[in-house]
């Protein structure tokens, strides 16, 4: 039987708590002048000999790695049941005060079982029966006696020591064990055993207890990087140190020492939001450690500040703190953002790096450089300003914090950032970033559900978008000559200029696309600060490069080859994709020898076919934004799509139209777009060179009946309007309550605040919700208008004179089965009915749910299972297929 109470000696106040039913009268509580404790422990019942050991701590804050031991209270002989306790209180800093009771008399050699080693990031160190690299403890058994664990806990956490409770395992002197903290949870003590509970990769708190729930061992582990272990000198000593991969030792005694482990400081409250200013108190364990710490996004040792007092945070601020002790080693970074706020609705993250590296004038990183301004203070240079910092392929240390929804934190984790993309960044007030998990940051992946629905939790690398062309930013920017509809003309500014934007156009077109045999990137809307100051709505997005591959398509990301552009190798050689171009250019594919050699070796056609109308469908005019991958063990290239901003009518289309057509190529009908013959190599927006794959797969007749078909088949089902807009309108609500903030951000007031004005221009109009919905209605409005548009130029372009037909699918029994028209499902038809080309004959299949058959189809003499279709027949065709 215990008993827990904790006495708050404040402004003479005493509380006391007290657990178990069973647990002693504890009454009688002051504290004295001179500083004493006292109290009584009363038994109702008693034995003729009792027994019980009083164990005490005290700390600062309360936190659980605060506590330390204080001496033991003094206890006079009883008077009948009752004892009275003193304790004296030793100083005045501390302010908790923690005391059990136990009538249990903790055996001695219970203290000698201690953690040994810890390993909360195991890639590649141990792995456990399953193959799998799990985080692992190790206990050793110092003693001279055998003990036995059965009754004893495991937990990360304070509040619940007997998180998981060991089975009947016990250790001989001088044993080792291995305990996989995996999330498993097995208890055989025949074989490996598992706790319930993983070990938080960023840090957390490790506690042993015995079986009368004293905690035996503790320590506060730290952000380790991979394949490190933090382990005591020979298993045994007092000091705590990290071991390498080389240097750890599961299973085996530890060596000497290694890198002097030095217990990084904890906050007395956690991070996250607050609805009002609060204190916050920094603490270590030792006396003989100071604590240094920053809340403007430096480095704390070399430009912090001393901590020697509690902190006020009034408004969102990013603490970064360590711990030094007396021989100058330094402790593991702490980072913690304080939002003084209520919490966002979506997603948010905080980000902490030196401020002067995202300054705007001469940012390592952010910045345009002096050299780029003249003497008056104005920029040298035009839209995109690409000799600015910005374009610079620089890399900066950078914490990242993520939040849920709902406040709960994520994870934290030290990276590396850049700036990303192109002309719809780097140009820009508000540009994109990229973020990579290296070792030489701790480590090498960002082991976390970043995207909860995709299934995947480990990243090496991710974008924070700024939506590209589709952000306000555009409107900050000055036109060009040649674009009169907007005024303020200058010869340094963009030629596309007041975009429509929405803050999630690529994503959800990306999103509309979501069935297509192409690869594309998840998507998550977030908040984003840096050093606590807010800088709205960003696009969390996965980065398409080869360790995108190889998570999605289990294959050696050193086995690819990833080309960007018209034979760029991101990734392996372009030799295979230069080879394909060559043998294209070569000759026909009307010969279908030539053609069934390309689908053979070099493209798939499924892939191909649906990259090509999905950018056709978005009516985006910058196509070059294109990469393609193969593993070289089968050869042929899959499509994959990203960085569609242009689509959807991005720029004002009474403006870009026209002038599109008159100053580049006209882009109102795709499907001659996109085949375009005249200008030489891959120059923008369509020379021929940018078009020779589609046009060179389009003279092959089987492959353009195929084509036609399948863009049917996706303007009847996934590009059906009443889908896409559905898509519309729920990518917006979960933004919508974010707007205005954003807005207010990115304003040229605010920009002036952030003396970010120059070279950038007032908006022309101020910044508004009200512009947002229109932007969204744009949306719906062409999602709603695409389809009949695009029926109307295929058949334009392909010269099909006929017009459409109507195909209604329909089976019986209803459940029986279901009939695959071309590439579809009759299931995903809106009211089972499509429309197709006349003259581009279709292929109905009838498909036999499990356990039935198929009988005939209705009205036709055909009785086997595939028919072609012949759609100039009527202008409604019905297709009726019946099972047994």
């Amino acid at each position: 039987m215990s008993i827990m109470l904790r006495c708050l000696a404040l402004l003479g106040v005493l509380v006391f708590t007290a657990a178990g039913a069973d647990a002693p009268f504890i009454g009688d509580a002051h504290i004295n002048q001179n500083g004493t404790l006292v109290f009584s422990v009363e038994y109702q019942t008693i034995s003729e000999n009792p027994e019980f050991q009083i164990l005490t701590s005290s700390s600062v804050s309360a936190s659980e790695a605060s506590w330390v031991k204080i001496p033991a209270a003094t206890m006079p002989a009883p008077g009948n049941s009752k004892w009275i306790i003193e304790l004296l209180l030793p100083g005045a800093n501390m302010a908790f005060y923690r005391v059990e009771v136990t009538d249990d008399i903790i055996s001695t050699v219970n203290s000698r079982v201690i953690i040994s080693e810890i390993c909360s990031a195991n890639t590649s160190l141990l792995e456990d029966i399953d193959g799998d690299f799990s985080d692992w403890i190790e206990l050793y058994n110092s003693g001279d006696e055998n003990v036995s664990l059965q009754g004893w806990s495991l937990s990360d956490s304070a509040d619940e020591r007997n998180k998981w409770i060991f089975p009947d395992v016990s250790l001989k002197p001088g044993d080792l064990k291995i305990i996989f903290a995996s999330g498993k949870d097995r208890l055989d003590s025949g074989s490996e055993i598992h706790t319930s509970f993983k070990i938080s990769a960023n840090g957390e708190p490790l506690m042993l207890s015995n079986k009368h729930g004293q905690v035996v061992d503790a320590i506060r582990i730290g952000s380790l990087d991979d394949d490190t272990t933090l382990g005591r000198a020979e298993s045994t000593g007092s000091e705590w140190f990290q071991f390498q991969k080389i240097s750890a030792t599961p299973g085996k005694i530890n060596e000497a020492e290694g890198i002097v482990f030095v217990e990084a400081p904890s906050f007395s409250s956690e991070p996250g939001f607050y609805p009002l200013s609060t204190g916050l108190e920094l603490s270590t364990l030792s006396e003989n450690q100071s604590i240094r710490y920053s809340m403007n996004g430096d480095d704390p040792f070399e430009n912090g500040l001393d901590y020697d007092t509690a902190i006020t945070l009034n408004s969102t601020s990013v603490l970064r703190a360590i711990s030094v002790d007396q021989n100058g080693n330094q402790s593991d970074e702490v980072t913690g953002t304080f939002f003084i706020r209520s919490p966002h609705s979506i997603t948010v993250i905080s980000l902490a790096a030196p401020a002067h590296h995202f300054d705007i004038e001469d940012g390592f990183l952010y910045g345009f450089g002096d050299h780029m301004f003249s003497n008056r203070g104005t920029v040298n240079a035009n839209f995109p300003y690409s000799a600015s910092n910005a374009w610079r392929d620089r890399e900066t240390p950078i914490s990242l914090e993520l939040y849920e929804p709902d406040g709960e934190f994520g994870f934290q984790q030290k990276l590396g950032v850049k700036i990303f993309g192109g002309w719809g960044s780097r140009g820009y007030p508000q540009k994109s970033l990229s973020f990579f998990a290296r070792s030489k940051y701790g480590k090498g992946k960002v082991r976390y559900p970043l995207f909860p629905e995709m299934g995947l939790e480990e990243f090496e690398s991710f974008i924070l978008r700024n939506s590209g062309n589709d952000n306000q930013s555009t409107h900050q920017i000055p036109p060009r000559s040649e674009i009169n509809a907007f005024g303020r003309r200058r010869s340094n500014g963009s030629y596309f200029v007041n975009g429509n934007y929405t803050l999630m156009r690529d994503a959800m077109m990306q999103h509309a696309a979501d069935h297509l045999n192409v690869d594309q990137q998840a998507y998550r809307p977030v908040i984003v600060y840096l050093n606590g100051d807010y800088w709205g709505i960003y696009n969390l997005r996965e980065k398409l490069n080869e360790h995108y591959v190889a998570s999605h398509h289990a294959v050696d990301a050193d086995q690819i080859d990833l080309i960007e552009g018209y034979g760029s190798a991101n990734k392996g050689t372009s030799t295979h994709y230069n080879r394909m171009r060559s043998y294209l250019e070569g000759g026909s594919l009307r010969s279908n020898t030539r053609y069934e050699h390309v689908i053979r070796d070099y493209i798939n056609v499924s892939s191909f076919t649906d990259y090509h109308l999905a950018v056709i469908y978005f009516q985006n005019f910058d196509i070059g934004n294109i990469k393609q991958w193969r593993h070289r063990n089968d050869g042929t290239f899959r499509w994959m799509l990203y960085d569609q901003d242009y689509g959807f009518n991005l720029w004002p289309p009474d403006v870009y139209l026209p002038a599109m057509k008159r100053d580049f190529s006209d882009y109102n009908n795709m499907f001659d777009f996109y085949t375009n013959t005249s200008g030489s190599g891959t120059g923008w927006p369509n020379a021929s060179g940018r078009t020779l794959l589609l046009r060179k797969m389009l003279e092959n007749d089987s492959f353009k009946i195929q084509f036609i078909n399948r863009c049917a088949d996706l303007l009847n089902t996934d590009f059906e309007s009443q889908r896409v807009v559905d898509i519309i309108n729920e990518m917006a609500s979960v933004i919508r309550g974010e707007i205005p903030e954003h807005l207010a951000r990115w304003s040229w007031f605010s920009l002036l605040e952030r003396n970010h004005g120059s070279p950038f221009d007032e908006e022309d109009v101020p910044f508004n919700t009200q512009q947002w919905e229109k932007n969204i209605d744009d949306l719906r409005e062409f999602a709603e208008s695409r389809p009949d548009k695009l029926r109307q130029d295929l058949m334009d372009h392909f010269n099909l004179k006929n017009g459409t037909c109507e195909i209604i699918a329909t089976v019986e029994p209803q459940d029986a089965g279901h009939i695959l028209i071309n590439s579809i499902t009759s299931q995903s038809l809106p009211n089972d009915r499509g429309i197709y080309f006349k003259g581009i004959p279709a292929v109905a299949t009838a498909i036999a749910s499990e356990g039935r058959s198929f009988q005939q189809w209705s009205n036709r003499e055909a009785i086997t299972r595939q028919i072609t279709v012949d759609t100039t027949a009527s202008d409604q065709i019905h297709l009726h297929a019946i099972f047994d």
